[in-house]
């Protein structure tokens, strides 16, 4: 009986609420291609594309020539050069990773 008393109190009491869901990380990857003579292009993807993400992107080598704080940007560099990309992809919920980089040589 005494048992049975004591396992009332813990019966009566509410379950703990659900842990906050976990946001949704988006998978980021970032790819290359030579678009002309000493012309390069690197894109970001963000799956699923989250809303009021803005991009800062730095290379290695030569010039961004167009598309600074979008998913694509064009980059002039000397041929033979071997540009590295990196973009942060700011807006990702906290936690997710936010950096992409690739490679290219220009032919």
């Amino acid at each position: 009986m005494r048992l049975l008393l004591l396992l009332l109190p813990l019966m009566a009491m509410p379950a703990a609420a659900p842990a906050a869901e976990t946001a949704k990380c988006s998978i980021l990857e970032v790819a290359a291609s030579q678009q002309a003579a000493e012309m390069a292009r690197f894109t970001v993807s963000l799956t699923p594309a989250p809303d009021g993400v803005t991009y800062e992107w730095a290379v290695s080598v030569g010039e961004i020539v167009s598309g600074q704080n979008t998913a694509s940007i064009d980059v002039k560099a000397p041929k033979g050069s071997f540009i590295s990309a990196t973009v942060i992809a700011t807006g990702q919920p906290a936690g997710c990773n936010d950096t992409g980089n690739a490679s290219r040589e220009i032919d």
